[in-house]
């Protein structure tokens, strides 16, 4: 009987392990997630085509930004995102498109924007060298 009892214990114990792992959520990294929303600079054209309504943002230096950035781009350098972004754009289901020079920086404040609740964000892949578009100072 107490045999019994044990390899019915261990049987139950058995299907709770299974299913706890099988149910498990799968988690994803900030850099996974950071890459999401990776475009290429022509689906970006694109994007800016479709949607008048579209935030482009530079995250880049001011210094940066002067010599050269995408027309009506929004200057919020990445050292400044985490403490600026919401009071500069409040609308979290706005369309947004980020870019700094390769696409490392706007990559880190993609994370820092979606973990604020944004919900449309878009990363511009290779950044402003990739970019095939014109160009203003």
């Amino acid at each position: 009987m107490i045999k019994k009892r044990k390899g019915i214990l261990f049987l139950i114990m058995l299907v709770f392990l299974v299913s706890v792992t099988a149910c498990g959520t799968t988690e994803t990294t900030s850099s996974e997630q950071a890459t999401s929303n990776k475009i290429t600079a022509t689906e970006a054209q694109q994007l800016i085509q479709d949607e008048p309504n579209l935030l482009i943002v530079d995250v880049r230096t001011e210094a940066e930004y002067a010599q050269g950035h995408l027309e009506n781009a929004i200057l919020i350098p990445s050292t400044e995102a985490e403490s600026t972004v919401e009071s500069i754009l409040p609308d979290k289901d706005a369309k947004i498109l980020l870019y700094c020079r390769t696409d490392n920086r706007s990559g880190d404040v993609y994370t820092i924007m979606q973990g604020l609740g944004y919900t449309n964000l878009y990363d511009l892949e290779g950044g402003i060298e990739a970019w095939q578009g014109e160009i203003v100072q």
